[in-house]
């Protein structure tokens, strides 16, 4: 055996004790102290970890003080409404008519999530004909289904009938499940007056009749505007966005009476794009008219932005 051998297991047993001297065991190591501490807590912090240590783990605290032993519950949210897609047409809803502030709401029979009615004639008709909700009215109505920022609203195409499961007062002779037959000896006037031949028709715009009161609402603009006609579709007319109130009215380029735009898909990008109304952008728009309380609204089927460059045109 060499001198290198002979030597190599002392040199392990050297290295071995060096490191084992050198290394501080867990007991041997300083307390760390804060030195940004004040005077009178340089001494706690030299204390070892005890209850009021922060190196203690600290408890949770429960929603209920009252039970802290229960176990954490999660967070429960509600869900998103399962909205109906926009421009999907009911055909025959029976539903009662609700008024929730300004708003009147359709409450389906079925159970279905309630829609908000958009203004038109047929929705004046049917809040005239329940007292804005104050009679119970079961109705059957049939419209196109509307989206606007997370909310069903719907758009009576035609009057909502009186259903023959409608809640009667005692006493109260039977009603008739469809609209009654006008008053044979009473000549219609207007824009309604088809009875005779084209040319002899009265196509002119009568003088809008004064509004009744409805509760939640705002009152219609002084002087008698120039009304459109319930049903008059207006194609590719120009202009501008106003914000009156809770409503966007659409100004004209023409100088028409301006138009309060119904809630739709259409309604919530123009008024994202413009900022409702603060950014000055025209648009080229189409829609079919209603009319509700002396005022005309404009359910828009197309909307287009004018660009700038156009614009100087």
């Amino acid at each position: 055996m060499t001198i290198r051998q002979r030597l190599f297991p002392c040199v392990i047993a050297a290295l071995m004790l060096v490191g084992h001297v050198a290394t501080p065991t867990m007991a041997q190591r300083p307390a760390v102290v804060d030195i940004t501490a004040d005077e009178d807590d340089a001494g706690k912090a030299q204390e070892p970890a005890g209850e009021n240590s922060v190196l203690d783990t600290q408890p949770i605290l429960e929603v209920d003080p009252n039970d802290p032993y229960k176990a954490r519950q999660p967070e429960k949210k509600e869900a998103a409404p399962i909205l109906v897609r926009e421009g999907k047409r009911l055909f025959d809803r029976e539903g009662t008519i609700v008024r929730k502030g300004a708003e009147s709401h359709f409450v389906f029979a079925s159970g279905e999530r309630p829609m908000v009615l958009l203004a038109c004639k047929p929705l004046e008709r049917a809040e005239n004909l329940s007292e804005f909700g104050k009679k119970p009215l079961a109705f059957l109505a049939a419209g196109i289904v509307c989206e606007y920022r997370g909310r069903n609203y719907l758009l009576l195409e035609d009057d909502a009938r009186v259903s023959d499961g409608a809640a009667q007062e005692p006493g109260a002779p039977p009603r008739p499940a469809t609209r009654p037959s006008p008053d044979p000896g009473k000549k219609k006037s207007g824009p309604s007056d088809r009875d005779g031949p084209p040319g002899e028709s009265d196509l002119s715009v009568p003088a809008a009749q004064a509004a009744p009161t409805v509760p939640g609402t705002q009152a219609p603009p002084a002087g008698p505007p120039r009304l459109y006609r319930e049903g008059k579709r207006l194609m590719d007319r120009e202009g501008r966005v106003n914000r009156l109130g809770d409503q966007t009215v659409f100004i004209f380029d023409t100088g028409d009476t301006p138009v309060v735009l119904l809630p739709n898909k259409k309604l919530e990008r123009m008024e994202t794009l413009t900022d409702f109304g603060r950014k000055p952008m025209r648009f080229r728009i189409s829609g079919r008219v209603s009319e509700y309380r002396g005022r005309n609204h404009l359910s828009m089927t197309k909307m287009v932005v004018i660009p700038k460059a156009v614009e100087k045109l």
